[in-house]
C-alpha cells in the first residue's frame, strides 16, 4: 500500500479528534443512560481505511483506551478489579480486529480496482472479426468497409493481432509438382 500523504494524515487525525470529542461529550452528558462504545470504532475504521493497518492499530489502541477511561470516569469504580482489565482487553482486541478487517478489505478493494483496470486494458487491445466477410470466390480478396479489395492476409492482419506465415499444404504441393513435371 502507498504511504498516506501528510495532508491525508492530518485530515483523518482531525476528523477522529472531532469524533472522539463528540463521543466524550455524549458519554459525559448522558452518563450510564446510553452507551456509545460501538461508536469508538469509527476512528479506527477511518484510520485503517484511509491510512493503513499500522495507523488503524494505533487508533484502535487510542480509541480503546479512551473508551475505557470514559467508562472509568463515569462508573468511578468496578466492583471486581479484574473486570476493569477484562473490559480494556476486550475493547482493545475488538478494535484491533476491526482495524485489521478494515485494512484487509481496503486491500481487496484496491486489488479489485487494479484487476478491473487490467481487464479494461486487455479488452481494449482485443480486436475481433465479426459478421459476414465479403470475399471474392475467384482470387480470395476481401472487400473492406470502403469497398476496396485487398488480400485476405492484409485484411485479417489489420483487423486482428494475427501475423501470417506461408506454407504449402500436401494437396497443393502435389499439384505444384505435377505442374512442374508436365
Amino acid at each position: 500500500m502507498n504511504h498516506p500523504s501528510r495532508r491525508k494524515i492530518i485530515l483523518v487525525v482531525g476528523i477522529n479528534i472531532i469524533v472522539w470529542a463528540g463521543l466524550v461529550w455524549l458519554n459525559l452528558t448522558l452518563g450510564l443512560k446510553v452507551s456509545f462504545g460501538l461508536f469508538f470504532a469509527i476512528p479506527v475504521l477511518l484510520a485503517a481505511w484511509y491510512l493503513g493497518r499500522g495507523w488503524g492499530l494505533v487508533f484502535a489502541f487510542t480509541s480503546g483506551s479512551l473508551k475505557h477511561a470514559m467508562e472509568m470516569f463515569i462508573l468511578h469504580e468496578y466492583t471486581i478489579h479484574s473486570y476493569r482489565y477484562w473490559d480494556l482487553f476486550s475493547s482493545l482486541l475488538a478494535l484491533s480486529a476491526i482495524s485489521l478487517v478494515a485494512s484487509w478489505s481496503k486491500a481487496l478493494v484496491e486489488r479489485e480496482r487494479l484487476l478491473n483496470r487490467e481487464l479494461q486494458q486487455a479488452i481494449e487491445q482485443i480486436k475481433v472479426l465479426e459478421g459476414m466477410l465479403p470475399i471474392c470466390a475467384w482470387c480470395k480478396k476481401v472487400r473492406d468497409d470502403q469497398g476496396l479489395w485487398e488480400k485476405v492476409e492484409d485484411y485479417v492482419s489489420k483487423h486482428s493481432n494475427t501475423t501470417w506465415t506461408h506454407s504449402i499444404c500436401p494437396e497443393c504441393l502435389k499439384k505444384v509438382k505435377e505442374e512442374e513435371l508436365s
